[in-house]
């Protein structure tokens, strides 16, 4: 099981090998716990979204004083907006083991991250420098690198490692 805040479903997957799942919405769950978990997290998740966005926090402040609740579709445009804007990180929870939360996973990517049309800037900044047949080359620039610079992080046993894959064994 799984819990979506943003909203307000209980994910439960029906087989052993994660390739279904159904949505279950938190006001059929009977557990009064999980329902009240579930609200706190997303008034905390609107709240820290108001914080970082005005139009979003002008929204937000109207629907309360209509007694409404914010749209999902709003709130995650807004967390889209914060995400883009790098003034905070959406956290999912799942494990790569029976493929629970997999699904959830690559929805929220392509619900928060930027896609490549939305970059503002190249991946890699370029310089320009003249060939000896006196054509311009646009080359990426970087650290020690072709490519330009890179990092490598590896979670294992709630350690952070922040060794490069090539010059480390595991």
């Amino acid at each position: 099981m799984l819990l979506d805040v943003v909203r307000g479903e209980l994910l439960v997957w029906a087989d052993d090998e994660g390739r279904s799942f159904a949505r279950h919405a938190l006001s059929n769950v009977h557990s009064p716990t999980l329902r009240d978990l579930a609200t706190r997290a997303r008034e905390q998740v609107v709240e820290a979204c108001a914080e970082h966005d005005d139009a979003f926090a002008e929204l937000w402040l109207a629907a309360v004083d209509r007694n409404e609740r914010i749209s999902d579709d709003a709130l995650v445009a807004a967390i889209r907006r914060g995400t883009m804007a790098l003034r905070f990180v959406p956290i999912l929870g799942g494990s790569a083991f029976r493929n629970r939360g997999v699904q959830p996973l690559l929805d929220a990517v392509v619900a928060y991250l930027p896609s490549p049309l939305d970059r503002r800037r190249p991946l890699f900044p370029t310089e320009e420098r003249a060939s000896s047949s006196g054509q311009r080359n646009e080359r990426p620039t970087g650290q020690g690198s072709a490519l330009g610079p890179s990092a490598k992080c590896r979670k294992t046993s709630s350690k952070l490692s922040t060794r490069p894959y090539a010059a480390t064994r595991w």
